[in-house]
């Protein structure tokens, strides 16, 4: 997709996790990767857009639902959404709308965060993603397995209200992690 060569330019600022490409798909991935924001194009939806939104909402209410629009699309189906990108949208444009999404599902998660103390564990993989390390090499550096990572991941936005890498990487400076 031409997201992930984007971003993969872009100093890790931004991490695609996947790219689906049919509703069951993204249902799975959602399930795995946790994300914070999910780009869906409404047009390879098709009529069912709004009950794949509603789904999302019900199972997963803080994920941050994002359009990718580049021919038309009606208007109730786009008001489901979060926000927009239009395919015309610039790199920087697209950026900053992401980073917001993810400042503002920070602040939404900060708010009912757990006070529980990061383990050691917790603590050396939160020091490796703030490093610019992928969920992949964080797994071979510690021999675990990415899914192992993955749950880390999701325990550590549990225990702190961080789910961006940019916040786990101010908390990992914060607690003196790197």
């Amino acid at each position: 997709m031409g997201f992930e060569r984007l971003f993969s330019q872009q100093n890790n600022v931004i991490e695609i996790v996947k790219s689906v490409y049919d509703d069951e798909q993204l249902l799975n991935a959602i399930n795995s990767y946790n994300p914070d924001v999910v780009l869906i194009n409404p047009a390879l939806t098709g009529s069912n857009t709004i009950n794949l939104i509603n789904h999302i909402r019900r199972q997963w209410p803080a994920v941050y639902l994002v359009a990718l629009v580049y021919s038309y699309v009606e208007r109730n189906t786009l008001a489901a959404f979060d926000d927009i990108i239009e395919i015309n949208d610039t790199l920087t444009n697209i950026t900053k709308l992401l980073l917001n999404a993810n400042s503002l599902q920070e602040d939404n998660s900060a708010s009912g965060a757990e006070t529980e103390e990061l383990s050691a564990r917790e603590s050396d993989i939160v020091a490796l993603v703030a490093k610019g390390h992928t969920n992949k090499e964080i797994a071979d550096m510690l021999n675990i397995s990415v899914h192992t990572v993955i749950t880390h991941r999701k325990n550590i936005s549990k225990k702190t209200g961080i789910k961006s890498i940019s916040g786990l990487t101010m908390y990992a400076i914060l607690n003196k992690l790197i």
